[in-house]
């Protein structure tokens, strides 16, 4: 059997050790002592009777374990291993944390034991899943509903999920039980793309008819083509088999391949005759161009295909006809992007999902600045927030391929405009020629051929440019007021794509620089005029390689020192940074007691500056949170909570209440281990009275 982790599985997986790699693997120079932390660990999970709780306990030390080395492995099994002799809880918290000891526990395990369900997790047969199962009372059973553990168990016993999942809803067969109970269709659905055996994607086959199933499909064929493949081509005959086989294959090859042989028969929208022209010189045509041997004239065969997506829409978007938008991926240029992008935003306001997730993947295949650039645009501006989260998604995974974040890959993605590294252009020729360009602040002007500075003309080529740029500026500027409340830092090579951009270098000439980690002491800087970096007493200051810097917050700055810089140079600061308010916590004050009602417009207004809704329950969010420096999350209670129906100015003030941090292993962390920066922003955004500029 083959698996491969999906990417969203990442946070809902419990991994083992010699499975699917980890997203990020634990280093073995800043590992702490792991037998310590095991034995820890599963000593406090005997004490707790819910299995779905100590699960939750023990996922962080169980990750640790599976990606540690050898040696730290070997150490944290012996003490585990001691850990067993004691009680049941302490047997089966030590074999959740360390698999490969669970063996004899499932033939032994009590029946009813509170912390049997923990066996589940490590069991690498269908058989001893089953056993385990039998073992179960029906509450305990139902932990089988929970993402965490079928995504564990699709890694563990594989294509046994239909087995084991069919006995928990039916008692009965898989057939029976694919055709009767939704719930286990749709676990199934999910949790098939990810394992590579045969089994796992006939049974896929078999429903290609089903809501939800082709999706699957390709997603199984994207991650396991050699096995995919063969089946889909012997198995072209069932409804919907042979278009998807296309469909990867266009999306693999670049060539639309038709499983049957046969010359498919054209939708009536198609209508060949009035379709945009392909010119190209030489014959014969279609084949030649197919194997990519002779390429079209610029743009006609991006127009030919945007035209057929148009024509696909205006009839109704027929899923058969799905193919007309996945070609963009191969066709389209900058254009093709554009248009892509407003469909996008006009089908999420039809309620058009599945229209949407697939536009918004073309855009990420097409890739391309102007594509990136259109995803980047749905991710920071699009109304609804499904459609932010997908394209932020696509933009994350664009990143990850070039070893890039996502905030690095943004950087690159701003715009130039054409514009020279001093913010200038030449347009026109003869009498008509102009230089036009961007001050220090921004700010347009035109000359004529003489150098005389006059009014640009509506209408003009500088009008439009003019037009992107202020839009462009007000969006960076957001971008830079946001990486300074989040603690942003950007390496020494990442600053230079800053340093270098026409539109950028204005605006991080205009602000104080930080150097090191946040909440680290470091030392504050500005761009000077050639680019180079300078300290508070203008002396030079350089970047070595491994150095990170950021925009500094107020908190960390000698704010009136500076203040004086600024001011003998007359410089303007695109956001209030020298100016802003620092709010500080008193020795043994807890931010509790700064905390008054909040009104919801105000709470929702926050997420557009880093927060997040948190803690849904039912209809009502009873929670906000956002990243701090350094992978932490603050999370804030909400009471009553926010109604997810009723409009915003006609709910109730909001209590804000239990104010935690949360370390990336779980773990609490008290505020006042938070940097000032951080505790500073904190009172800013939930405080009365103490508003941002944002």
């Amino acid at each position: 059997m083959r698996f491969v982790l999906p990417v969203s599985w990442h946070r809902s997986f419990y991994p083992r050790r010699g499975g699917a790699p980890l997203a990020v693997e634990p280093s073995g120079d800043a590992m702490p002592p792991l037998g310590d932390a095991a034995r820890a660990a599963a000593e406090l999970a005997a004490g707790v009777t819910d299995a779905a709780e100590v699960r939750r306990v023990l996922a962080p030390v169980r990750t640790a374990l599976a990606g540690a080395p050898e040696r730290a492995y070997a150490e944290a099994a012996d003490a585990l291993r001691q850990v067993r002799t004691g009680s049941w809880a302490h047997r089966l918290a030590a074999a959740f944390l360390a698999p490969d000891l669970a063996g004899p526990d499932f033939a032994e395990v009590p029946e009813r034991h509170p912390l049997a369900p923990l066996l589940l997790a490590s069991a690498s047969t269908v058989e001893q899943a089953q056993g385990v199962l039998a073992r179960l009372a029906p509450t305990q059973a139902e932990q089988l509903r929970e993402p965490e553990l079928l995504h564990t168990l699709a890694e563990g016993i594989g294509d046994g999920v239909l087995d084991l999942y069919a006995r928990y809803w039916t008692g009965r067969s898989v057939e029976y039980t694919l055709a009767g109970v939704p719930d286990y269709l749709a676990a199934m659905i999910e949790a098939l793309p990810a394992i590579g055996t045969g089994r796992a994607f006939e049974t896929l086959l078999g429903l290609a008819g089903q809501r939800g199933v082709p999706a699957a499909i390709m997603a199984a064929a994207d991650r396991f083509p050699d096995l995919v493949v063969p089946l889909l081509r012997a198995n072209a005959s069932r409804p919907r088999v042979a278009e998807l086989l296309s469909r990867h294959l266009a999306r693999h090859t670049g060539t639309a391949v038709v499983a049957t042989g046969a010359v498919p028969r054209l939708p009536q929208w198609v209508e060949p005759a009035t379709l945009p022209p392909i010119r190209v010189a030489a014959a014969p045509v279609v084949q030649r161009l197919m194997r990519g041997e002779i390429p079209p004239e610029a743009g006609d065969l991006a127009r030919f295909g945007w035209e057929l997506c148009c024509r696909w829409e205006e009839a109704g978007a027929p899923p058969a006809g799905r193919w007309a938008l996945e070609a963009q991926a191969l066709v389209g240029d900058d254009e093709t992007a554009a248009g892509l992008a407003e469909a996008v935003r006009r089908w999420a306001g039809e309620g058009a999902g599945q229209r949407v997730a697939a536009g918004i993947d073309v855009l990420r295949r097409l890739g391309g600045d102007a594509a990136l650039r259109q995803l980047h645009d749905l991710a920071t501006t699009a109304k609804s927030r499904a459609v932010r989260a997908r394209a932020e998604a696509g933009l994350a995974g664009v990143a990850a391929g070039l070893g890039l974040t996502a905030d690095a890959l943004a950087d690159r993605l701003v715009p130039r405009f054409g514009l020279a590294p001093g913010a200038t252009v030449v347009l026109g020729d003869g009498p008509h020629r102009i230089t036009a360009g961007f001050d220090d602040q921004l700010r347009p002007w035109v000359t004529d051929e003489h150098g005389t500075r006059r009014r640009d003309r509506p209408g003009s080529p500088f009008a439009a440019i003019r037009q992107g740029v202020r839009k462009v500026t007000a969006e960076q500027v957001h971008r830079l007021e946001l990486a300074m409340t989040a603690g942003r830092r950007w390496s020494a090579a990442e600053f230079r794509v800053l340093l270098e951009h026409p539109l950028l270098f204005p605006l991080a000439r205009r602000l104080v620089w930080i150097t090191g980690p946040p909440g680290a002491p470091g030392v504050a800087v500005r761009v000077a005029e050639d680019r180079t970096l300078a300290g508070v007493a203008d002396e030079r200051a350089d970047l070595a390689a491994g150095d990170v810097l950021g925009v500094a917050h107020p908190a960390d700055l000698d704010v009136p020192a500076w203040m004086a810089v600024f001011a003998d140079y007359g410089i303007l600061q695109p956001f209030p940074q020298l100016h802003r308010p620092v709010y500080r916590l008193e020795p043994g004050e807890s931010a509790a007691a700064r905390l008054r009602p909040v009104a919801v417009v105000r709470l929702l207004a926050l997420e557009r500056h880093g927060w997040r809704r948190a803690a849904v329950e039912g209809a009502r969010v009873l929670g906000m949170e956002r990243d701090l420096p350094g992978g932490d999350v603050v999370a804030v209670g909400l009471d009553p909570g926010i109604a997810l129906g009723p409009r915003p100015d006609r709910q109730p003030e909001q209590r804000l209440c239990d104010i935690r941090i949360r370390t990336p292993e779980g773990r609490a962390r008290p505020l006042a281990e938070l940097d000032a920066a951080s505790v500073s922003q904190l009172l800013a955004d939930l405080a009365p009275g103490q508003e941002t500029s944002l």
